[in-house]
């Protein structure tokens, strides 16, 4: 049976908005990270990587955005200050000093833990019917995998061979 957010418990919206909430925390980490490599990168691969990680955190944005009025919409207050995501995120602040190499190979890690974050929000939104923050968390993933596949063809061309 498909259930609306009407249609949840008070346990089980609570429980969701819980773990949205910490995902919140995380895209808020995410999001500043991205802002701080765009401000901060250099070199060579400059103009790639600025528009790169200009369109990462446009994104990012959005997805707090759609994030934090799924929270509100199961009745939570999402986290709103900086405190708080601090406390709630699990990915780590990074530096905008570091190299454009370590800056892309970092943005790869956070997207990866992010990916594995909305999968277990995906695992329990789907034991109590809550299609609707299922489809979201998928829909993320399926981007971010794809974003995923682009950065290690970027940093990676080991595994290219050519067949003579």
């Amino acid at each position: 049976m498909n259930k609306t957010t009407h249609l949840l418990s008070a346990e089980e919206k609570q429980h969701i908005a819980s773990l949205l909430s910490t995902l919140l925390s995380d895209y808020h980490l995410h999001y500043q990270n991205l802002k701080a490599y765009h401000w901060g990168v250099r070199g060579a691969g400059f103009f790639t990587l600025h528009s790169l990680f200009e369109k990462y955190y446009t994104q990012a944005g959005e997805r707090i955005d759609a994030i934090a009025e799924r929270i509100l919409s199961m009745g939570a207050l999402p986290p709103h200050t900086y405190g708080e995501y601090i406390d709630n995120a699990r990915l780590p602040v990074r530096c905008a000093c570091e190299s454009s190499w370590e800056m892309i190979r970092n943005i790869h890690s956070d997207i990866e833990k992010l990916v594995i974050y909305s999968r277990e929000i995906i695992c329990a939104a789907s034991e109590v019917h809550d299609d609707v923050t299922v489809d979201m968390m998928v829909g993320y993933n399926a981007d971010d995998e794809k974003k995923l596949w682009m950065i290690s063809s970027y940093i990676n061309d080991d595994n290219i061979k050519c067949e003579k």
